[in-house]
This record gives C-alpha cells, sequence and structure tokens, in this order.
C-alpha cells in the first residue's frame, strides 16, 4: 500500500513581538533543517524520498508509525542509525505532500 503519492514535493500568547519574530525565524530554520534530512535520489529506491545518507524510505518509517511503534522502537529495534529528528523529518514530508497535493472532486450522478 502506497501511503504517498511519488511525485515530491504556535500558538503564542502575551509575547513581546521581538520574541515571536525569533521563535518564527526558529521554526522556520527547523523545518529547513528537517527538509534536509530527506533525500531524493533516482539511484536510491527508484528516487523515493529516504532519510539522507540512508536507504531507509520514509514510507518504511511512516508504515512503522501507522503500526503504533513509539520513535525510540523505531531506532532500537529497526534503525539503529536514526535519530528522532529523522522520524520527525518523515513526518512532516508526508504533512508537506499532502499539504501540496491538489484534490479534485467530482460531482457523482444520482
Amino acid at each position: 500500500m502506497n501511503i504517498l503519492p511519488h511525485n515530491h514535493l504556535a500558538s503564542i500568547i502575551k509575547i513581546k513581538h521581538s520574541e515571536c519574530k525569533a521563535r518564527a525565524l526558529g521554526a522556520q530554520e527547523s523545518e529547513m533543517e528537517m527538509k534536509e534530512r530527506i533525500a531524493v535520489d533516482p539511484n536510491i529506491h527508484f528516487g523515493k524520498p529516504c532519510v539522507a545518507g540512508t536507504r531507509i524510505t520514509v514510507q518504511n518509517v511512516l508504515e512503522l508509525i501507522r503500526e503504533g511503534l513509539s520513535f525510540k522502537e523505531i531506532i532500537q529495534d529497526y534503525y539503529p542509525d536514526l535519530e528522532i529528528e529523522d522520524i520527525q523529518a518523515c513526518i512532516q514530508y508526508a504533512i508537506d505532500v499532502v499539504a501540496a497535493e491538489d484534490i479534485h472532486v467530482a460531482a457523482v450522478a444520482a
């Protein structure tokens, strides 16, 4: 079963404006770091997105999460080379793909 299509792709209360801006910049940096943790190489797993520097596909990680495994279990029992941030990057990748996906709904005749 394919989880992802093939093509890729704060609540802050009463905080000073400068603190809000600093937090926003930090979130952008962390999002950029997450995106760097996922790589697409046509020579690895036919171009499926993988954790950078590995042959571990985003799909494999997401399937383990779907099965109810904790991040710790995934690292300990399946992929000891991963870091928690790698797993979070896989989730963020899936979110980004769904957010970018165009869904066209057609009316069905009754």
